[in-house]
């Protein structure tokens, strides 16, 4: 990760924790695959719709257990952590 995308993911989510708006709908691309991103927009209560990368690769889709086939439309639910130690891990948080 280069220093550049890691202020631009901290821009996000400044802007994300700024906006007093409600009924949210935020449509970001790839360069927006950050899971504190998922984690401010879900504080806030937003809905969002981030492309990711694909399952294959070494982005957030391949950590998570997708179906087989190509397409799919489906609900994840992930915990997320600000701890990043071995035990949280093991216990399924992000």
């Amino acid at each position: 990760m280069l220093a550049s995308d890691y202020n631009e993911f901290r821009a996000c989510a400044t802007m994300i924790d700024r906006l007093k708006l409600e009924n949210v709908i935020l449509v970001a691309d790839r360069g927006y695959e950050n899971y504190n991103i998922f984690a401010h927009a879900i504080e806030k209560g937003w809905k969002f719709a981030i492309r990711v990368k694909d399952k294959n690769s070494n982005g957030i889709a391949s950590g998570l257990n997708l179906p087989p086939n190509d397409e799919f439309d489906i609900d994840i639910t992930q915990i997320f952590s600000r701890k990043n130690t071995k035990a949280t891990k093991n216990a399924g948080y992000k």
